[in-house]
């Protein structure tokens, strides 16, 4: 396999699943990871998904006008994937056995992308997320903001930017949950962000595969944007629903 200089985890994973029933993505690309580094994206490169049931290799709708998997598996009518894509991921992650536990039993962990996506899909409004916090179950006596990809793939200004973002955030939440011990998570490691996220009791995040996906792993409470298409903003908005298990979506 060809080692590539970036890791993206959230499109090795929707790789690792999607091969199994759609062939018009490369099986390849589960692989675009450094060999000789110990990953999670290698670690699938290694394993087969456990729930892939054959109604989803046979359903030409799923896949109609789609590149990949992934383009479909947010709509209303495509969301009877996500018990067995989740079951599948799950089963992976426990096997794979390296998941730090959270901080605290009420610890909320917000993931707003920014970076490159800021120029190439665009990012949400951190109000929206901000607001969502009036979703949760409980109040959180701790909050980890992630850095969002800061460093990924973009020019001095985009990263400029992508800080500001993410000190807004900061700066916002700390002023609505101010009994809160609210961070920044300042971290380049794409497994340990995503396995923060996968294990955090609250979870609200952004648009962007990487952290829905993490959403669809994850046991506790999630909040993901109510979009049309979880990766580009621009294709608008959709009203608030509950996609499935403790996971709904808020406004933006």
């Amino acid at each position: 396999m060809r080692v590539e200089k970036d890791y993206r985890l959230g499109n090795i994973i929707d790789a690792w699943y999607g091969r199994e029933f759609v062939q018009r993505k490369a099986c390849d690309f589960v692989g675009m990871v450094a060999r000789n580094q110990e990953t999670f994206g290698n670690f699938l490169a290694t394993e087969t998904p456990s729930d892939c049931p054959s109604h989803l290799r046979e359903d030409n709708k799923f896949i109609e006008n789609a590149t990949e998997w992934w383009w479909c598996y947010f709509y209303d009518n495509h969301r009877s994937i996500y018990p067995h894509f989740t079951n599948s991921l799950r089963d992976a992650i426990t096997k794979y056995g390296k998941i730090k536990p959270p901080t605290t039993p009420h610890t909320l962990v917000i993931h707003l992308r920014v970076g490159d996506f800021l120029r190439l899909q665009g990012t949400l409004d951190v109000h929206h997320l901000v607001q969502a916090i009036d979703l949760l179950k409980s109040t959180p006596d701790t909050v980890e903001i992630m850095n969002g990809g800061a460093r990924f793939n973009c020019d001095s200004k985009t990263f400029t930017e992508s800080n500001e973002l993410i000190q807004k955030l900061l700066e916002m939440v700390s002023n609505k949950l101010p009994e809160a011990n609210v961070k920044i998570i300042e971290s380049d490691n794409a497994d340990d962000d995503f396995f923060r996220m996968v294990n955090a009791p609250m979870l609200i995040t952004g648009a962007g595969s990487y952290a829905v996906i993490a959403a669809a792993a994850n046991r506790g409470q999630r909040l993901t944007p109510a979009l049309k298409n979880m990766n580009f903003t621009h294709f608008g908005t959709d009203p608030c629903t509950h996609v499935f298990e403790d996971w709904h979506t808020y406004a933006c």
